[in-house]
């Protein structure tokens, strides 16, 4: 168990790497990468700065942060195109967890992806947000990360069931897109929408402002445990009864 651990942990980083070194290679894709985060940060931050919100500059650089570099969207994807254009996941032939080892690779391809880092970095220098705050949201970042990661690994796991799981999926990214707060801040949702904190949509991206702010700590922790174990557990449940569905032939 230890050594497929190991061995899982290893395989994801190499993916990762792997990942980086080929949208490297895509000039093109770079300079979108850095162009990209000012406009989704700029936009919606000086319209509700004109509506009002006097904190909206140092609001969307938070959300915008978590949501754009620690939520792993490229998951679905990925797992998705494997089965629909390649019949299964190459990975699933060898004696790796499966979960571990997509969980360590999208961490890699999020953390020490440099072209989505640099222009935060810029943005950081110009509204010089709080450092205190953002060192006690880092680890809701990665809480944040590993709502996203079983959230995309649920709807990818549909995919053992249903040739439309993509519809599935974009549909919930859309929902989650507008009540998760990276569009219209969260304090402004939360005072025409209380059935949000029933809700999984704010672990996204909105709960790290809380925690940013230094409020309600122990109910954002709590929230994302839940949801956490939630998604976690229902994709575990679904992908490894899936698995029984399909049949690999061949070495």
């Amino acid at each position: 168990m230890k050594d497929m651990a190991f061995n899982s942990i290893k395989a994801g980083i190499r993916y990762g790497i792997c990942w980086i070194r080929e949208e490297n290679e895509f000039k093109v894709d770079r300079i979108l990468r850095l162009v990209t985060p000012f406009l989704y940060f700029f936009v919606p931050a000086l319209i509700w700065y004109w509506l009002g919100f006097s904190r909206s500059l140092e609001y969307f650089f938070v959300v915008h942060f978590i949501s754009l570099l620690f939520y792993p969207y490229a998951l679905f994807d990925r797992v998705y195109y494997q089965f629909r254009h390649k019949g299964a996941l190459p990975e699933q032939l060898r004696p790796l967890n499966i979960f571990l080892y997509f969980y360590i690779g999208f961490l890699i391809w999020s953390v020490i992806w440099v072209w989505d880092l640099i222009p935060y970095i810029l943005i950081g220098f110009i509204i010089k947000p709080s450092l205190i705050g953002i060192l006690r949201s880092l680890p809701f970042f990665f809480l944040s990360y590993t709502y996203g990661f079983f959230v995309n690994l649920f709807f990818a796991s549909l995919t053992f069931y249903t040739e439309h799981s993509e519809a599935l999926y974009r549909s919930f990214y859309l929902i989650e897109d507008i009540l998760a707060g990276s569009i219209i801040p969260i304090p402004i949702l939360r005072k025409v929408h209380w059935i949000l904190n029933f809700l999984p949509f704010q672990c996204r991206c909105g709960l790290v402002w809380d925690v940013y702010l230094g409020k309600n700590i122990l109910k954002a922790f709590l929230l994302y445990l839940f949801w956490i174990s939630f998604f976690g557990i229902l994709s575990f449940i679904i992908w490894k009864k899936g698995e029984r569905r399909i049949e690999i032939f061949g070495v």
